[in-house]
């Protein structure tokens, strides 16, 4: 027994379109009705078309012209020779895209001493933030709407606005822009060396401008804080490491 398609065939399609999104006309992949290697699937814009054969070309990006909802017709053919006429009703459901209500999400500049500011970001962590079943990200609208370039969970990058696709079975998608912002990192210059002489104390003073300060004593396989100020005694020969930040406000500043 031969395949018979059903003389109504459906489509719904999330209007993803790059120019508008809400507009109700979209790119359609009609070949998604063409699954059955013992079928060929013929498609027309009207019943005249079908009648004189004028085929809708581009069959996998297709752009509907009635908004929202449209009929197309088709003629299948079975490997049989056998024909069937039929009708597909196109439905188009609009997608709202909105900022996200979490961030902007920050990084630090990877490389302080060049003049890019370059920082990478944990996507599965910004996942975190939400409950879909499926989360991805892309770097822009195009991609967004073709589904492809989907972004590693280790992006890198300058500061940016991405995309991110929030989707849950058998619905269409949510659409959220993210902000990343890379901000500076401290640059510290300090000596590499300094000499304590025995029995005395040596006071460093670190660099200004900076929000916060700590100082570390290296020993052995160990860290040990010994000061949370700008300045520290230092008392012992050894290795000395000084941390410090800069801190930013929610807008960036």
């Amino acid at each position: 027994i031969l395949p018979v398609p059903d003389p109504v065939l459906s489509i719904t399609q999330c209007d993803l379109d790059i120019a508008n999104s809400t507009d109700g006309i979209t790119t359609i992949n009609l070949e998604e009705l063409n699954n059955d290697p013992e079928i060929i699937f013929y498609f027309y814009e009207s019943i005249s078309n079908r009648d004189n054969d004028i085929r809708i070309t581009n069959t996998s990006g297709y752009q509907n012209t009635t908004a929202f909802n449209q009929t197309l017709y088709y003629k299948a053919i079975n490997i049989a020779g056998c024909e069937y006429l039929g009708e597909i009703q196109l439905e188009i459901l609009p997608v709202t895209i909105e900022a996200s209500a979490d961030g902007p999400f920050y990084s630090c500049d990877e490389i302080p001493n060049d003049q890019i500011l370059l920082g990478s970001f944990d996507l599965a962590d910004i996942a975190d933030n939400y409950t879909q079943e499926q989360i991805r990200f892309y770097e822009s609208r195009e991609d967004l709407a073709s589904e492809q370039n989907e972004l590693n969970e280790l992006y890198i990058s300058e500061g940016a606005t991405i995309y991110v696709r929030l989707e849950n079975s058998g619905q269409c998608p949510e659409v959220n822009t993210i902000e990343l912002v890379v901000t500076e990192s401290p640059i510290l210059s300090l000596e590499e060396s300094y000499i304590i002489c025995v029995g005395t104390e040596l006071f460093i003073n670190g660099p200004e401008g900076f929000d916060s300060y700590r100082w570390f004593l290296q020993i052995n396989n160990r860290e040990e804080l010994i000061s949370e100020n700008r300045g520290a005694n230092l008392t012992e020969a050894g290795n000395y490491i000084l941390e410090t930040t800069f801190i930013y406000d929610i807008d960036g500043k």
